[in-house]
């Protein structure tokens, strides 16, 4: 059991040891493949001078805002793109490998807002259209080489001063103090529950992601404040764009690591399009016999996408994500040092497939509709070996959601542009949920368990909402953006009108000053609403977000930023048997009984912080960023008193450095250090009854030891890639009960390890 769980532990370290280098081939020059659109409209954009950094190569767009350039050296490389109208944009860190095609896709913004007599440089920095605070955009290659993230796009975030690390065994984004079933994950457009094998219910994280990093072309964050286009999330929004497949050839790309395999795909569909597939399995349940291990993590992932340019205004994208994972723990008896009793089968499935039509309308216009389904299904089964391994949790679910959505643009002169749009999304539960028993309440006193449950229920439901959004622009010296959307919650019924408002003040051509208000809505899980009677007469959860910033960019390459926000939450659940547990602390659970229970919507919440963010764009031989944020966010349950959130980690720190050695090598170097976690003290009933019993009344009243981390890179481009994780003090991951000591039981984080890997290209 112990073994099973620390390779639980590793599974994401591990699984990401096999990230992309290359066995370079013979050929020592590759190609860029690529096209340019209007930020706002998306159209192509024709006669823009493309010119490689530091090389006399240019070349100009062709009227369908495509370009190819060949025999380019390997290599990382900048491309700076210019065109009357538009502000110089540089595309970083454009890979390009022997004998492959590199595919870049570019957006343009107008430069109508500035005024004559300024000049304006090239930067490396853009922000998503419309939005005013709280975003952070990153490239494939940012995402990639960063240290400590292994490729996941989530451990990424988790970097940026909006988010915190609380756990180095999972990706959840805690963004500004709010739970990670508040975050909205769009893949091209896609909506995704969870892109994480091994998420809990409920959930948005996990220990591993299932997206491929080498599939990605760019992501963008926001952290709060986001426009009237995003519905149904309180805290942020996670959108990731995947790149093209190649147009031009062939390609295919085998990696081997030590926890699994993967294959990666592509090529031109027809003259029109192109196809991308990806897949990966893990290969730990083969070699378990020969290290002598019973218990280990199963998983596999694929991810495939297609474009097809029906007219040159017409374009058809596919995309495809799914993935299934299991793991079987054992409880041994006798080891001593491991504090779990309860021996479980767990079997998830999660996918989801959608199709956009993105058609130009004229040349002002841009209209976008998606239909897209997903599904995810969880088999879990445990049995307590202080019962006689009696059956005490029995799970069959398996939810759904079909979606269709409407986005329209369209640009009004040098007047700004408008956009609006709608959604309407039918969703699906079929529970079989029992804990024949009850539940060993962890919050309950109770010697006999509690809130025995069994749940056989089939509901279909509908929400939908619509938006309009206006973007005016105020001569040279500001930009706004102002709207709202109404959405429907059929299941509850109920009816919600959300206000968003941003304004940007252009102080200098390098210095803006932004603020934004919003209110966001967002129903409880599915399930917990089906759990009770009672839960059927929850509503939405209710937050206000207020932000502003400075925003200062004293090189093209460097940009400074420092923001300020207040968040209040109104209508969480909260726990009618305990007045003062609120759900808002059960985001990241990989477990949803301890959490269910009858509640009400009477809770409260509240967060203010302070972030700083200096991010160096890689220009020569040197990058990195420093993130810094000071935050509060306390909860307020039934009991009407204010207690730390689970999520309030008061300090948080991240340095990120790193440097070209050569060519081809590349040293970097990530320190992160935050306050301890919240933690529940335990009751004296604990020692009378041998199990954990929380404190609940005094919850997060303590806190366990600061967290400090150290992760050493080390990449060599053109045969192998490796990475060490150090970790210089050991991190404190929960504290919990162990019933066969009947003591407290200190569960550690990370402490040290090495990976390595090896890919190849053909």
């Amino acid at each position: 059991m112990k073994t099973a769980r620390c390779l639980l532990a590793l599974l994401p370290i591990l699984a990401a040891s096999a990230a992309p280098g290359t066995a370079a081939p013979v050929e020592k020059v590759g190609a860029i493949d690529g096209a340019v659109s209007a930020a706002v409209t998306q159209q192509p954009l024709e006669d823009v001078a493309i010119s490689l950094e530091n090389t006399d190569v240019s070349i100009t767009t062709d009227a369908t805002g495509h370009f190819h350039l060949d025999g380019v050296p390997i290599g990382e490389h900048r491309l700076l793109l210019s065109r009357e109208s538009y502000l110089p944009t540089i595309v970083a860190d454009v890979v390009v490998t022997a004998g492959r095609e590199t595919q870049v896709s570019a957006t343009m913004q107008e430069s109508v807002h500035l005024k004559e007599d300024v000049t304006v440089h090239a930067s490396y920095f853009s922000q998503p259209e419309g939005v005013t605070t709280g975003a952070y955009s990153m490239s494939y290659e940012e995402v990639r080489r960063a240290p400590g993230a292994v490729g996941d796009v989530g451990r990424m975030i988790q970097s940026l001063p909006a988010a915190v690390v609380r756990d180095d065994q999972r990706n959840d984004i805690v963004a500004r103090g709010g739970s990670p079933s508040e975050n909205l994950i769009l893949v091209d457009n896609i909506e995704v529950p969870n892109i994480s094998h091994f998420g809990g219910q409920g959930a948005s994280g996990g220990p591993v992601t299932m997206l491929n990093a080498e599939t990605i072309s760019d992501v963008s964050f926001l952290a709060g404040g986001f426009p009237a286009a995003y519905g149904d999330r309180l805290s942020s929004v996670l959108d990731v764009n995947l790149r093209e497949g190649s147009r031009d050839r062939f390609q295919a790309e085998f990696d081997l690591g030590m926890a699994g395999a993967g294959l990666l795909l592509e090529g031109p569909l027809g003259s029109k399009g192109s196809w991308l597939f990806s897949g990966r399995r893990s290969f730990l349940d083969f070699i378990a016999g020969a290290w002598n291990i019973t218990s280990v993590p199963e998983y596999a992932n694929y991810l495939g996408k297609a474009v097809y340019d029906i007219t040159p205004s017409n374009r058809l994208i596919f995309m495809s994500l799914g993935g299934w994972d299991t793991i079987r723990l054992d409880v041994d008896p006798d080891d001593l040092d491991d504090a779990a009793t309860s021996s479980f089968d767990d079997v998830g499935w999660r996918g989801v497939a959608g199709v956009t039509w993105r058609a130009l309308l004229g040349e002002n216009g841009v209209s976008t509709l998606s239909l897209s389904h997903s599904e995810n299904s969880f088999k879990v089964d445990a049995w307590d070996s202080l019962l006689n391994n009696q059956l005490v949790e029995h799970n069959r679910s398996r939810e759904l959601e079909t979606t269709i959505r409407e986005d329209l643009t369209f640009r009004i002169g040098r007047l700004g542009s408008v956009r609006a749009g709608g959604s309407a999304k039918r969703l699906g539960g079929s529970y079989d949920y029992s804990a024949p028993v009850g539940q060993d309440n962890v919050f309950s006193t109770d010697a006999t368990r509690i809130n025995a449950l069994a749940l056989d229920e089939h509901v279909t439901t509908w929400s939908g909402g619509g938006y309009l959004e206006v973007r005016p622009r105020l001569g040279s010296w500001a930009t706004a953006s102002l709207g709202g959307r109404i959405d429907r919650y059929v299941l509850n019924n109920a009816t919600k009108v959300s206000p968003r408002a941003g304004l940007t003040f252009h102080l200098r051509s390098n210095l803006d000053l932004s603020a934004t208000y919003g209110q966001y809505y967002q129903n409880p899980p599915l399930i917990l609403m089906q759990a009770f009677p009672d839960n059927a007469l929850l509503t939405p959860i209710r937050a206000d977000h207020y932000v502003a910033g400075l925003t200062f960019r004293p090189e093209p390459d460097l940009q400074i930023s420092l923001e300020g926000y207040t968040k209040r939450y109104f209508d969480y659940p909260v726990s009618t048997q305990f007045p003062s547990l609120t759900y808002a602390d059960a985001g990241e659970q990989v477990d949803v009984s301890n959490y269910m229970m009858p509640y009400v919507s009477q809770g409260r919440g509240r967060g203010t912080g302070v972030e700083l963010h200096v991010h160096k764009k890689l220009s020569g031989r040197l990058w990195g960023q420093v993130s810094y944020a000071y935050s509060r966010t306390e909860n307020r349950a039934l009991d009407g008193l204010w207690r730390p959130s689970t999520f309030d980690l008061p300090h948080v720190l991240s340095v990120i450095a790193g440097v070209k050695a050569t060519r081809s090598l590349e040293l970097s170097t990530k320190f992160t250090a935050t306050s301890g976690r919240p933690t529940m003290p335990l009751l004296p009933e604990s020692y009378e009854q041998n199990r954990a019993i929380f404190d609940v009344a005094h919850a997060n009243s303590e806190r366990a030891p600061s967290y400090q981390r150290l992760d050493l890179r080390l990449d060599r481009r053109e045969s192998h890639r490796w990475g060490n994780l150090v970790t210089n003090r050991k991190n404190v991951l929960f504290y919990d009960w162990n019933p066969k000591k009947r003591e407290i039981n200190t569960e550690p984080q990370l402490t040290f390890m090495a990976i390595g890997g090896i890919n190849v290209e053909f």
